[in-house]
This record gives structure tokens, C-alpha cells and sequence, in this order.
């Protein structure tokens, strides 16, 4: 996934870039290796800039709240007292943000859920902290309203007045003030259920730290030293769940988010805050801007779908009456398609020995030409060892520990009719491997290997 950086970059920064990097940057999107040009940037006009562009949200959030408290008939002194750590002149109070649709999933109350250890960390004299919540629920979530309502009640008792605020009429305005103003964006939704998380990929572009459990694009986003990323618990009790990843970001706030921010130097800011934030922007923008995407779903999806229509469509569609014919032939026979080994499959894989496999093919009618019979290995590895793919603009990792290769028919036939292919190649890995034979339909016009989704294995 990804967002339009010219849409969701603050202003201010776009400036910056203007002015810091070539003026070619909005064409540099995909391009990793020229966002690390951040890094030559100086901290103190780097961090002048995040600023600057905290200070307007901060300003826009108090406006919020004079409005809402007229309305409301409150008085300019409980105005003063509940804003006191949103001076915009003054931007220097760790601010963390949490704005979205109150869905229960996203479980905007979890931190609540210690109450008392809560209140002492935001109490601290010397590290202030304020929490800044905004977000609507469905008219028909009633769950969502209630986790609402929770989080306003709280804002108003003395432990937390000031320090947790709830700023009504959420709109599109004050989500874009916020993701690019807060310090850090919170979100801690129940793992795997947070499709993608967009919010904070336009956090990261603006230099905001995100804390959040890893899910949705923050599992791939995470590099360690751009944000930090929570574990999620494994266990099967929600209720035990809920408490300890609560526990795991109220320690990381604690030990990591908190020191850091505050470990200022004579200029008044934390150079290490800098270079997270840095990060965050040379890590994130290359990878999850809409540029990327288009890029990936044009040369992974349009482009081929394309030259395939051509295919099919020529000389009057005669290529896609082929094909038709070919899949119901293949689908009437496959039920009783088998195949069985006439030599052992390999325990494991001694680098350059030959691999020598034969397999009788029982095709039901089909021919040779109809099938493919591949050998597969798949590398015995440690669970830890085992990473996501990458996304298709970064190409895939040499070796993943997945090894195939096609046997071919000898033209041989067994007493039964079945056909003989044998596999007589150098193996190319080494080491323990899991291996198996399969047998799957292929046709030059198939769009892709899989379509059927007809494959058995032995």
C-alpha cells in the first residue's frame, strides 16, 4: 500500500525539500538511494522544520478547543488549564496522537487499561507527556461509541485533565494536522486485523515516529531504527492479550520513547530523535508513496494483462477459443490424472551431485505437452530465519529457500499407459530439504502457472 506524498507531506516540508534536496525529489519517489540524502541534512534545520510544522498543529488543536469550550460555556481559566502544554510557541511536550475510526479492533482504549501506571507517566515534571485522541465511531458500532465515551469521561478527571484530550469533530483537516504534527502515532490494533494502517505511513512521511503493533504496513515497515514496533502477544485469552501488549507500549514508552525524546542536547533536541525521524522519512517515502504502487501494479498487473488480451484477441479471438477448449479437456480428466515414483526422492541435497528422479505421469488422455512435472525442495529453516517477501520493486532475495526444477517427458510408457519423466540435473543447493514431486496443467496462453488451481502432489 501507499499515499500520495504531495497530498499528506505538510506544506512546510515540501518546502524544505525544495530548498534541501534537488528539485527533482517529487520524481525521485521510488528511488531509496536518493532519500538517504537526508542524513547529510543538519539536524538543527531538520528538526526547526518538524517544529514548525508542530507548532501549526498545535495552534489548530487549541482553536478546536476555545471553540468547543464557548460552546460549551466553560470558562477562559479551565481553557488555559486543560491547553497548557499546547503552547505552539513552545512545542517541546512529547505529543503522541492517536486519530482513526473507533472501530473495537483498533482498540483506542488499550492503554486505559492501567490506569494508575498511566497517570504516573504522564505526570512526570521533568518528561511531560500529553495523549491526543480524535476519531468517530459508526452510528451502529455501539462498542466503538462506548470505547469514545470512555477515552472523554477520562480526559476530564484531574489525573489526566490536560495531559489526555479528546478533540471532537473529527474530520480530514484534523487528521492531516495531526499526522503531520504529533511526535509519535500510536496505533495498536488486534493483530491480524489491521489491513493496512495508512495513517501511519503519512506520519512517517512527515518525520513522525510510529509506535504501533506490528501489523498491517507497519509489519513491513519497521526497519528498528524508524519508529518502534510492538511484538504482538501470542496468546489465545483476548483479555491476556490485551494486557500484555498494553504493558509492552506502556514500557516502551518508559524506557525507550521517553528518555530519547528528552535526551536534548545545548540546541534543545535529542540528535538520536533526529535520526529516528530521519529514518522514518528515508525508509518509508521510497516504499509506501502511491507512485511506488501504480509502478508495481503497472509492470506486475496492467502491462502483462495487456499483452495478454493481445494474445487472446488475435485472429478473432482465436487464442482464447484454444485456450477454452484446452481447460474443459483438462478439467474432465484431471480427477483421475496420478502420479507415482519409479526412483527415491532425495533425503537431502549434496552440493554438485546430480539429482537422477523418475516419475510415472498416469495422464487420463492428456498429453505430455499438457502438464508440467516439477521436483520441489524446500530449505529446512529456522522459524527466525524466515523473513517476508519483499515488496516487487525490490526485487526478490537470491535465495529463499525454495528450489524447482522441471522434469521432462522421456517418451517413454509404463504397462499402464503412464508416461515417464525424468529429472537428471546438478542440484543447486545443499543442505536438509522437505522435497515432493507435483504435477499442475500448463499452456503457453495460461495467464499465469496456477490458473486452474488444479495440482496434485506426491
Amino acid at each position: 500500500n501507499g499515499v500520495h506524498v504531495p497530498t499528506f507531506l505538510h506544506q512546510t516540508w515540501t518546502d524544505f525539500f525544495d530548498r534541501e534536496l534537488s528539485r527533482d525529489w517529487r520524481e525521485r519517489l521510488r528511488d531509496p538511494e536518493f532519500w538517504n540524502v537526508l542524513e547529510q541534512v543538519p539536524d538543527d534545520r531538520y528538526w526547526a522544520t518538524a517544529q514548525s510544522v508542530k507548532s501549526r498543529m498545535l495552534a489548530s488543536v487549541r482553536e478546536r478547543l476555545q471553540r468547543e469550550y464557548a460552546r460549551k460555556g466553560l470558562s477562559p481559566a479551565q481553557l488555559r488549564h486543560v491547553t497548557r502544554f499546547l503552547d505552539p510557541l513552545r512545542p517541546d511536550v512529547l505529543t503522541i496522537g492517536f486519530a482513526r475510526r473507533f472501530a473495537t479492533y483498533k482498540r483506542a482504549a488499550l492503554l486505559l487499561r492501567d490506569r494508575a501506571r498511566l497517570a504516573k507517566l504522564v505526570s512526570n515534571p521533568a518528561r511531560p507527556l500529553i495523549f491526543l485522541y480524535a476519531g468517530k465511531a459508526h452510528p451502529a458500532d455501539e462498542p466503538g461509541k462506548q470505547v469514545l465515551r470512555e477515552i472523554r469521561l477520562l480526559m476530564t478527571t484531574p489525573e489526566f485533565l490536560g495531559r489526555i484530550i479528546f478533540l471532537e469533530d473529527y474530520d480530514l483537516q484534523l487528521a492531516r494536522w495531526l499526522v503531520s504534527g504529533v511526535d509519535i502515532w500510536l496505533n495498536n490494533p488486534i493483530a491480524p486485523l489491521e489491513a493496512s494502517g495508512t495513517s501511519g505511513i503519512k506520519a512517517a512521511i512527515n518525520g513522525r515516529l510510529n509506535l504501533s503493533v506490528l501489523d498491517g504496513w507497519w509489519a513491513e515497515g519497521w526497519m528498528q531504527d524508524n519508529g518502534w514496533g510492538i511484538p504482538p502477544a501470542n496468546v489465545q485469552d483476548p483479555d491476556r492479550r490485551d494486557a500484555l501488549e498494553a504493558e509492552m507500549i506502556l514500557e516502551t514508552l518508559e524506557d525507550e520513547v521517553l528518555p530519547l525524546y528528552y535526551d536534548r542536547n545545548e540546541d534543545g533536541y535529542s540528535p538520536e530523535w533526529v535520526k529516528r525521524s530521519k529514518r522514518a522519512m528515508i525508509t518509508v517515502i521510497p516504499r509506501f508513496n502511491m507512485r511506488r504502487v501504480l509502478f508495481d501494479y503497472t509492470q506486475g498487473l496492467y502491462l502483462p494483462a495487456a499483452r495478454q488480451y493481445r494474445r487472446l484477441a488475435s485472429d478473432g479471438f482465436a487464442g482464447a477459443s484454444r485456450l477454452a477448449e484446452w481447460k474443459q479437456r483438462v478439467r474432465q480428466a484431471w480427477p483421475k490424472v496420478s502420479l507415482r515414483l519409479l526412483s527415491d526422492l532425495p533425503p537431502d541435497l549434496p552440493r554438485g551431485q546430480r539429482l537422477r528422479l523418475r516419475i510415472a505421469a498416469g495422464l487420463n488422455g492428456l498429453q505430455p505437452a499438457d502438464v508440467r512435472v516439477e521436483f520441489v525442495a524446500r530449505r529446512l529453516l529456522p522459524e527466525a530465519d524466515l523473513a517476508p517477501p519483499p515488496l516487487s520493486s525490490y526485487g526478490r532475495p537470491p535465495c529463499d529457500g525454495l528450489w524447482s526444477a522441471a522434469l521432462t517427458a522421456t517418451g517413454e510408457q509404463e504397462g499402464d499407459g503412464a508416461m515417464v519423466f525424468a529429472l537428471d540435473a546438478e542440484s543447486k543447493e545443499c543442505g536438509q530439504f522437505a522435497t515432493e514431486v507435483r504435477i499442475y496443467p500448463w499452456h503457453e496462453l495460461l495467464t499465469h502457472p496456477y490458473e486452474l488451481g488444479l495440482m496434485k502432489w506426491l
